[in-house]
């Protein structure tokens, strides 16, 4: 019997089962031990040192291809549309906005800034944040003066009585060694009533590699490798989030039909905070 444990890193309960080993990214060095947490829910790895972003923008061809469509978008008479077409997540944030105007959002983990920029021409007041210089100088680079280089402590730090209307945070908590601290700090930067929105690969979603599912039904780690993600969500850790931090909450583990026909599975959880 297997006696390996671990501390979740959402709950911090030590209610953890080792569910099995698995090899990092090329670049990365030694295994990662994978565990599921009993409490919450979550599986996740853990890791023994943040991964560089400037580094990591570098290695994956995900990030390459961003860039590439990032660099295009300002051709578009309605860049959203083509934006929507890299997965459901997006349209997810767009959706939400829909019949909203002039809103204070703060996009963190933007990337190279496609969504911060098409937020910004919907007529909201935006900021991204990017912890990789590399990603936020390209996104002031493309997009304009809109962006700063850094994570949500560092936007705390430098606007500490900023408050926001929303919140959004695309594909960027499965990344975090601590995401209830990246959640709390979110919701600190929220006005009352204010919304967090956070997308991230579904743990729920039983067809994840849709129609290679018997080829995939054994893997436990459906996702990019440590030390890109280091966790997966389900429905029953957004709810453990929401409760711990009093938030109302709404979930989409779909919108009809955008899985397939984009092939991103992903779970949509909208907070309030009340």
């Amino acid at each position: 019997m297997n006696s390996k444990s671990a501390k979740c890193i959402l709950c911090s309960q030590d209610k953890t089962k080792f569910i099995g080993i698995i090899k990092p990214e090329s670049w990365a060095v030694g295994d990662a031990e994978v565990y599921d947490c009993e409490s919450c829910e979550l599986r996740f790895v853990m890791v023994s040192e943040a991964p560089n972003y400037d580094f990591i923008y570098n290695q994956t061809d995900t990030y390459a291809s961003m860039l590439d469509f990032t660099r295009k978008l300002r051709r578009y008479d309605d860049p959203s549309w083509a934006l929507i077409g890299l997965g459901h997540p997006y349209y997810a944030v767009l959706d939400f906005l829909k019949g909203k105007k002039d809103l204070k959002i703060l996009d963190v983990g933007c990337g190279y800034g496609a969504l911060t920029y098409i937020m910004a021409v919907l007529g909201h007041k935006v900021l991204g944040t990017e912890v990789s210089r590399q990603a936020a100088y390209m996104a002031k680079g493309l997009f304009g003066d809109f962006f700063m280089q850094g994570d949500i402590k560092e936007f705390k730090k430098q606007l500490p009585d900023e408050r926001m209307d929303l919140v959004v945070a695309v594909e960027v908590i499965e990344h975090l060694a601590n995401p209830m601290e990246f959640v709390k700090d979110c919701i600190s930067v929220l006005k009352e009533g204010g919304n967090l929105i956070l997308t991230t690969p579904n743990k729920d979603y039983k067809e994840i590699f849709l129609g290679r599912i018997e080829q995939h039904k054994d893997e436990i780690w459906k996702m990019e490798k440590p030390p890109i993600h280091l966790a997966i969500f389900g429905e029953k850790s957004m709810e453990y989030i929401a409760k711990e931090n009093n938030l109302k909450l709404d979930i989409f583990r779909d919108f009809p039909g955008m899985a397939q026909i984009t092939g991103s599975p992903n779970l949509v959880a909208i907070f309030t905070k009340t």
